[in-house]
């Protein structure tokens, strides 16, 4: 079965709110113990070591609900750009010229997002003579002629970028298809890196440090202030 390379993007952003979501847990833990730390102080001391807590859980609390909305917000893009792509794995050709030009640019939105070693090494696929020919293609409109790809159209990012210029697209199953298809799992090579790492992270998050918190939050791309810094600190 093919990489939907979308698919993995759309896990990346649950584990992203999953994390988020311990790291609002540890940050309400931490007020409540330095609280209680508090109460064994002088009262005026206490009630502004208690304001300052207060402060930093308001400030951690805004930042991680924004980037949340960020998040839900990504969600939302991804899952409509991958109900445009799946065209590319099932094979079946896209209604019309406009709906084919929607296709690649959700597609290279999903490209957008993968680090650039990965998109790389799917870009470098070589395409052969096979690939070319004209029986791999379909007309996406009748007023679309179907050709022979050129030959300077030696690897994948080169046929990519020919199809959605040209009004054609995949004939499915044909050697053109079969090698995308093949293809779309160097798209996730990063990708599935990093989430094995944060799920290897978030699965100790209980027990974290506040090192380890700040480490993870900077690996899972939240902002340093949805993390509340200790409040014997500047």
């Amino acid at each position: 079965m093919a990489t939907d390379p979308l698919d993995r993007q759309a896990k990346l952003v649950d584990m992203q709110l999953k994390i988020l979501d311990g790291i609002a847990k540890f940050n309400k833990a931490a007020a409540e113990t330095e609280r209680i730390q508090a109460e064994t102080m002088g009262i005026v001391i206490a009630n502004a070591v208690k304001a300052k807590i207060a402060n930093q859980l308001e400030i951690a609390v805004k930042t991680l609900n924004k980037h949340r909305r960020e998040l839900e917000e990504e969600q939302e893009r991804i899952a409509a750009d991958k109900k445009k792509t799946s065209i590319f794995i099932s094979g079946f050709k896209p209604q019309s010229l406009m709906a084919l030009g929607a296709t690649f640019s959700a597609f290279n939105r999903g490209l957008s997002r993968l680090d650039g070693e990965s998109v790389a090494s799917f870009f470098e696929v070589e395409v052969g003579a096979t690939h070319r020919s004209p029986a791999n293609f379909v007309a996406v409109a009748s007023s679309v002629t179907v050709e022979a790809a050129p030959d300077e159209v030696e690897n994948l990012g080169l046929l990519m970028d020919w199809i959605s210029g040209s009004g054609v697209f995949f004939k499915k199953a044909k050697p053109a298809h079969m090698l995308l298809l093949k293809s779309f799992g160097l798209l996730t090579k990063g990708l599935d890196a990093r989430l094995k790492e944060l799920a290897e992270k978030e699965a100790k998050l209980g027990q974290a440090s506040m090192q380890e918190i700040e480490s993870l939050a900077k690996l899972a791309g939240v902002p340093a202030a949805g993390v509340k810094s200790p409040a014997g600190g500047g």
